[in-house]
């Protein structure tokens, strides 16, 4: 076999044979000069005198009129009013007058943002709301006259109430807590709250971990009950099943506008959780036709086909079940309407899903 080396045939040559005792000087010196720099830092650890390197008490009292150690931060201005003057009148536009009492005031008039200037106030959050009918956005800051805490209220208008429903669920996790007073669905936060009414979608949130600003938002969560109706009173036909002929609490219903069940085709679904503890849910979607419909069905089915295998199906029905997580995916349609559930263990409970939309379905 071949010896020579494989990028550089040629045999090396040795140019120096020997190191000048210069050399070795220079490096013998640099050794003791590294190693002495070394002990001494090592030897000034507890060598130090404040006087050195700190101003002395002396001349801090001569110069304490002109000496300047530290610039407070700017403070915003406030008009400045006696405690028995009248409060400033603001304009709310769509905020209830309730949010405002006679300890939290607002720090200026409401700002507004519309699609082209929404990025301006929440920046890379503005895809998520645009894509689901964003519209307006309303903001306030309220300031509390007992400690100068601040509240900051972020109000969307979502057009109508499958937006303020599909960006409410993104917000949610499995662990959320949901409440609701009046028409107003929200779940709590350490600093605030977050939650919806109709059309519109709010953000709570205070400047600190304080129970006057839990307080606060808790008020707050009674006093969006006074936000203005939706511009139609009229609930989706798919909100209507879910909570009235099927009796999901509307606390319960979800509404996903794009990529659901992550696939691009599938889009407006509305979700139903029967049991908060349970991750199983139903779902259901109006097609703009029956051969629409029909058309959404043969490509739910032929999609999670590679992910579940297919126990029963038939025209309108298809029972599929995943062999890894032990759960099912039940899938029918009738008419205009697409409709399943989707993580539920039983087997039969699936079955009768299918046989509760069909039944709930049938007049329409």
């Amino acid at each position: 076999m071949a010896k020579d080396a494989v990028f550089n045939p040629r045999r090396h040559r040795l140019l120096r044979k020997q190191i000048p005792i210069t050399e070795n000087l220079i490096t013998v010196g640099l050794s003791f000069a590294l190693l002495g720099i070394v002990l001494w830092v090592a030897a000034q650890k507890n060598n130090f005198d404040p006087a050195d390197r700190d101003v002395s008490p002396d001349l801090l009292r001569q110069a304490s009129n002109a000496l300047t150690l530290y610039n407070p931060p700017l403070k915003p201005w406030r008009a400045p009013r006696t405690d028995n003057a009248s409060p400033q009148i603001f304009d709310f536009g769509p905020f209830p007058a309730a949010i405002a009492d006679s300890v939290w005031q607002p720090t200026a008039p409401f700002r507004q943002f519309g699609p082209d200037t929404l990025f301006e106030k929440i920046n890379g959050e503005a895809p998520k709301f645009l894509k689901q009918g964003f519209r307006k956005l309303f903001y306030v800051v309220l300031r509390s006259k007992a400690d100068n805490s601040e509240i900051a209220i972020e109000l969307f208008d979502q057009t109508d109430m499958g937006g303020s429903l599909g960006v409410f669920s993104e917000h949610q996790t499995a662990e959320t807590v949901l409440e609701q007073q009046g028409d107003v669905v929200y779940f709590r936060t350490s600093i605030g709250l977050i939650g919806r009414k109709g059309q519109f979608f709010f953000r709570v949130a205070g400047d600190s971990d304080s129970e006057a600003i839990r307080e606060k938002a808790q008020q707050l969560a009674l006093a969006f009950d006074l936000l203005p109706e939706a511009e139609t009173n009229e609930q989706p036909l798919e909100f209507r099943v879910l909570n009235e002929r099927l009796g999901i609490a509307s606390e319960q219903i979800a509404f996903q506008k794009q990529n659901v069940f992550q696939f691009d085709f599938a889009q407006a679904f509305w979700f139903g959780r029967p049991d908060p503890d349970n991750p199983a849910a139903l779902f259901i979607h109006q097609a703009e036709s029956p051969e629409l419909a029909q058309q959404l069905f043969d490509q739910l089915l032929e999609e999670q086909g590679y992910d579940y295998e297919i126990v029963e199906q038939g025209e309108q029905q298809a029972l599929l079940w995943h062999r890894f997580l032990d759960n099912h995916f039940a899938l029918g349609h009738l008419g205009p309407f697409v409709f399943g559930t989707e993580n539920e263990k039983d087997r039969d409970r699936s079955q009768a899903v299918l046989k509760q939309f069909a039944e709930a379905l049938a007049d329409e």
